[in-house]
């Protein structure tokens, strides 16, 4: 269920999963294989009906919009942890200890590990090597690799390598049973440091953004829009969503682009089209978006919505054709203003099929449960 979620996660877990499935594969009788092949297959049709809801609609919007993909890090051979994230290494600085510790210990004693364990340190290695700038990235996206381009930063792949070194190292202790407390203690410890320079960083950023009067850095497609003193005070205040309004970061993926990009920024042209677009009123009525505003007769408006292939864009009262209205590059409508007050309801004309991928995923989560409460019940029975 982790696709329904984040599917870049997903796919992590799978390349963790398939070291195991293929040395359990090759290991098993051919009795064992088909049993075990057949039960992959299962996984993966199981796989298919939970997610239809995310992935048919997915295949569905590329084939009818020509979306904008999230941006290509030109520069990912630089965001490994060997390079711009090598914080990820030293925080904690116990993580570092772990990763040293870990790696003498298993080179010391790589023949007195068990198999399973053995594939364990080599996905661990695996994705460690690939969150660092030492992996062919920087050639991978050169060339146009789609894998590589999804990827946008390397350092992604520590996450799972962490969560990895810490389940070996949780393995590699359970060894030491005379030392169990000293281990214990140990790493208590270790996550008391943590705990503390975590502590001291954020003091330490806190205390250079009022030395600086800079309480967010600002970093590329990021815009603020209040001054220090202006966000400090907002940030004490109840009503948190003004900060959003202050600090933006347009983030324009999957917006349907009409024409040529060229060399226009699709953030900057999300911001000036999208976010700083306020001449219209938001709001939403019986599941629509309306936008209201008033104008001089004929005064044209671009709106700060986006308008996609089954999009319908009703304008006082009347349902616009394409031709009743034009689109810039990431869809935004102008429209023909009537003098005074103008309502605009922004729909969307679902596909009939959309309502049953919907019920697929609700409807096998409730077979599943239904059959694994009738497992139990028999195996109560029996004892």
């Amino acid at each position: 269920m982790i696709f329904q979620v984040h599917v870049l996660s997903a796919l992590m877990l799978v390349m963790m999963y398939i070291p195991f499935y293929l040395y359990t594969f090759v290991k098993v009788s051919v009795t064992k294989k088909k049993e075990t092949f057949v039960q992959v297959v299962i996984a993966v049709i199981l796989f298919l009906l939970l997610t239809v809801n995310v992935w048919l609609v997915l295949l569905y919007l590329r084939g009818t919009n020509h979306l904008l993909d999230p941006f290509i890090n030109r520069e990912i051979g630089k965001n490994g942890i060997d390079g711009t994230a090598r914080y990820w290494l030293y925080t904690p600085i116990s993580l570092m200890v772990l990763l040293v510790l870990q790696f003498v210990y298993a080179t010391l004693n790589w023949r007195k590990l068990a198999k399973w364990k053995k594939i364990l340190h080599f996905i661990y290695f695996v994705f460690f090597f690939l969150s660092t700038g030492l992996f062919l990235w920087q050639y991978l996206v050169e060339n146009g690799n789609t894998f590589a381009e999804l990827i946008q930063f390397p350092f992604r792949f520590f996450v799972p390598a962490t969560i990895l070194l810490l389940a070996i190292t949780g393995l590699t202790v359970t060894r030491f049973v005379n030392w169990r407390k000293s281990i214990a203690v140990l790493l208590f410890a270790f996550a008391g440091i943590g705990l503390i320079q975590n502590m001291m960083d954020t003091t330490d950023r806190v205390k250079t953004a009022a030395k600086d009067g800079e309480l967010i850095s600002i970093v590329k497609h990021t815009y603020v829009e209040g001054d220090c003193q202006t966000i400090s005070l907002i940030m004490d205040d109840s009503d948190l969503s003004q900060f959003l309004n202050l600090v933006v970061k347009p983030t324009p993926d999957y917006v349907t682009i009409y024409g040529t990009i060229g060399k226009q920024n699709t953030y900057d042209l999300y911001y000036k089209n999208i976010v700083t677009n306020q001449k219209a009123e938001k709001l939403v009525e019986d599941g629509y978006l309306v936008l209201t505003w008033q104008a001089a007769e004929g005064e044209e408006l671009n709106l700060p919505i986006v308008v996609y292939k089954d999009s319908i864009l009703t304008l006082n009262g009347k349902e616009l054709d394409k031709d009743d209205y034009s689109l810039s590059t990431i869809g935004t409508p102008t429209v023909s203003s009537q003098k005074g007050q103008n309502k605009t309801v922004l729909s969307y004309q679902e596909p009939g099929w959309l309502f049953v991928s919907l019920l697929i995923p609700i409807i096998v989560l409730g077979v599943i449960g239904l059959q694994w409460l009738y497992t139990k019940t028999s195996i109560k029975k029996v004892a």
